[in-house]
């Protein structure tokens, strides 16, 4: 097994964007950098500490990766590795809001994006085979 790099570069884990409305965003998965994972999701948010949301969302997930069967010289191409819909549990602690035009945007820290359990045991989920999923600090636009 290849030991991976623990270091998490935040250009790896970058959104593209990310509104708790309805939103796409694009990440790279921990277990495989030259793969990438397209996120679809439709969340309903709710309270449930201070300062913390706990949005759930239900959504479909595709992700490539480069296949390496593919003989060298002929370039390699881009394979589906995961295909699913499933809900997930989003956490977002709230760092300042902001208020601009009708949108209050708040800087948040998002946690983690985990399939179907809550806690947030990153080697409980690679150990299960379950690509987890960890993004860095963005800008998140809520709707009033």
């Amino acid at each position: 097994m290849k030991k991976r790099n623990s270091k998490i570069l935040d250009n790896d884990f970058k959104l593209e964007a990310l509104s708790l409305i309805n939103c796409t965003f694009k990440m790279k998965p921990l277990h495989s950098p030259e793969s990438s994972i397209f996120v679809d999701i439709k969340p309903s948010i709710k309270n449930t500490v201070d300062r913390t949301h706990e949005v759930e969302i239900v959504t479909n997930i595709r992700g490539t990766e480069l296949d390496d069967s593919v003989e060298e010289g002929s370039g390699r191409r881009k394979k589906p590795w995961l295909e699913f819909s499933a809900t997930y549990f989003l956490v977002i602690t709230e760092n300042k809001k902001v208020k601009e035009k009708d949108n209050l945007v708040i800087e948040a820290s998002i946690k983690a994006v985990w399939p179907f359990i809550r806690e947030f045991s990153q080697n409980m989920f690679f150990r299960a085979g379950i690509p987890a999923i960890i993004v860095p600090m963005n800008l998140l636009e809520i709707e009033k």
